[in-house]
């Protein structure tokens, strides 16, 4: 039995690409269609999930051989299949190594996921799900939006700015409003 588990659309020079990876038991095969939906194959190959790159951003892509996978048996829900199943993931990508980085990339993920970094390498986990295979697309996912975060670029700084003189009336207006109100609550005095 077939399963889908990855499909892409990419323009390139104006031409769109199909490419969709089909599960059949443990391997993925990709099949790189040809455009407009014709059906007909230009390329196909075979793989496990751990062939496909990760794009983390249109300018950022992180090649599939920087990618480290570890897999070991998941706590949780999952009856017998749990215990003979590999289906925790565990992904780990050297971003002190990466070729995909550029000198400042690298230098502002170091310094922002520098608490989650051992010895330069992030590593995230997923044991979410029963499947391997969705628990591999969320550590993907998982990891894609780490760098993406640790990439963007900071939020402006607030101005400070001086309160109009609008604003102080109304604020002293309030506030002596408020002392009128407090002022009649008061028990009258003995006089």
């Amino acid at each position: 039995m077939a399963h889908i588990a990855y499909a892409r659309a990419t323009s390139n020079d104006g031409i769109v690409l199909w490419e969709v990876s089909v599960r059949t038991g443990t391997r993925l095969r990709q099949l790189l269609l040809s455009p407009r939906g014709t059906g007909a194959l230009i390329a196909a190959r075979s793989c496990n999930a751990r062939c496909m790159d990760l794009e983390v951003s249109p300018a950022l892509t992180i090649p599939s051989a920087e990618l480290g996978w570890r897999f070991s048996r998941s706590s949780g829900p999952g009856g017998q299949h749990v215990n003979t199943s590999d289906s925790r993931v565990e992904l780990s990508w050297n971003l002190a190594a990466s070729a995909a980085l550029s000198e400042g990339q690298r230098l502002r993920l170091v310094t922002r996921l520098g608490p989650r970094l051992i010895a330069g390498v992030i590593t995230v986990t997923a044991s979410e799900r029963r499947s391997q295979l969705r628990n591999r697309e969320i550590a993907l996912a998982k990891l894609a939006a780490l760098v993406a975060e640790g990439l963007a670029p900071d939020a402006a700084r607030r101005r400070a700015t001086k309160p109009t003189r609008g604003s102080n009336r109304r604020r002293l207006a309030a506030k002596e409003q408020r002392a009128a109100t407090k002022q009649q609550r008061r028990r009258p005095s003995a006089e």
